[in-house]
């Protein structure tokens, strides 16, 4: 064993007990975030990420795990976050009576925490639910403060996704005046310079209306055509299959039956991919209304919108004939 001067062995032992003592009393710096709070952001970023993918089954789990988390704190902001993307999800996956009772709450708690900022979140979000229930003077009323009053400014996200609603209400109660709104998206994109592709893909599927109202097809398909190659190249499943969706709708009025087929199975497709069991009966309604399906396929039709219309897409493969698998009767259909 070693012989240590005594004044050396009284620096060491002194030392050790620093090192002991910091160990044990040792606390979060102010600016150091929990790790439960860190943890719910992370579970936030999740679901954020899976929700622009189209995975709603798994943007759900993630923010309600967030919500579990932020509630064993009581952490009002974090539940209110929370809240509000669960009503977006929901929203999205077409239960419009989930995605109110979420904002409900949302709402009630960004008011009990005071949580201003919030506020442009939840009116956006609750113009969204008024257009989905077609409550068309309601969304309108929400969206007037947050439309732009001029084209020659940059505008935060929260006008542009007004702007994005009221061109929605106008295509669908105003189509002759849905140009001038869509006017006004092109040229303040072009005035913000870099756009989000996201937000081009959005004014491209507009201007394929546009064109279509017009009799162009050419442009229309151009601009779908365009819209598309975007979300593939972000691989965001919700753009791609409303752009399909959107495209084959765009097809069937102008009598192009061959071309809407194939667009609504690829639509299909990918709401399948998506677990989106409304989108699914959305897309399969119109075969055989629009295309006279009939004999076997016709039966097929009626059987797999009565699945859909009951269970939960997430169950669906367990109650799938075992003649059947996913591609077949996407084929099929």
């Amino acid at each position: 064993m070693n012989n240590y001067p005594t004044h050396i062995l009284t620096i060491l032992v002194a030392l050790l007990s620093l090192i002991l003592n910091n160990a044990c009393v040792q606390r979060p710096q102010p600016e150091q975030t929990p790790v439960t709070i860190q943890v719910a952001e992370l579970k936030l970023s999740s679901g954020i990420n899976a929700f622009e993918q189209g995975n709603y089954y798994g943007a759900k789990i993630q923010f309600n795990d967030a919500l579990t988390l932020y509630r064993s704190l009581d952490h009002g902001i974090g539940m209110a976050q929370a809240h509000l993307n669960l009503a977006k999800t929901y929203l999205d996956a077409g239960n419009l009576q989930s995605a109110a009772d979420h904002l409900q709450r949302s709402r009630e708690l960004a008011g009990r925490e005071n949580i201003t900022e919030l506020s442009p979140h939840l009116e956006i979000m609750a113009s969204s639910l008024a257009i989905k229930e077609k409550q068309w003077q309601q969304a309108l009323t929400i969206l007037a403060p947050y439309l732009p009053t001029t084209t020659r400014a940059t505008h935060d996200s929260f006008t542009l996704a007004a702007l994005q609603n009221r061109i929605i209400i106008a295509f669908a109660t105003e189509p002759s005046t849905a140009g001038h709104w869509v006017t006004q998206l092109a040229e303040i994109l072009n005035h913000n310079g870099k756009s989000q592709p996201a937000l081009v893909a959005r004014l491209f599927r507009f201007q394929a209306l546009l064109a279509q109202q017009q009799g162009d097809r050419s442009g229309r398909d151009q601009r779908f055509n365009a819209a598309l190659k975007i979300y593939r190249d972000s691989t965001a499943r919700p753009g791609i299959a409303a752009t399909l969706y959107e495209w084959a709708m765009a097809t069937l009025t102008s009598g192009q039956h061959a071309e809407a087929e194939d667009l609504f199975q690829r639509a299909l497709t990918v709401r399948f991919s998506m677990q989106d069991h409304l989108g699914c009966i959305e897309i399969m309604e119109q075969l055989p209304i629009r295309h006279g399906a009939e004999g076997d396929r016709a039966e097929k039709l009626k059987y797999w919108l009565s699945v859909l219309r009951q269970k939960e897409l997430s169950q669906l493969p367990a109650l799938l004939p075992a003649r059947f698998s996913l591609r077949e009767i996407i084929t099929d259909l």
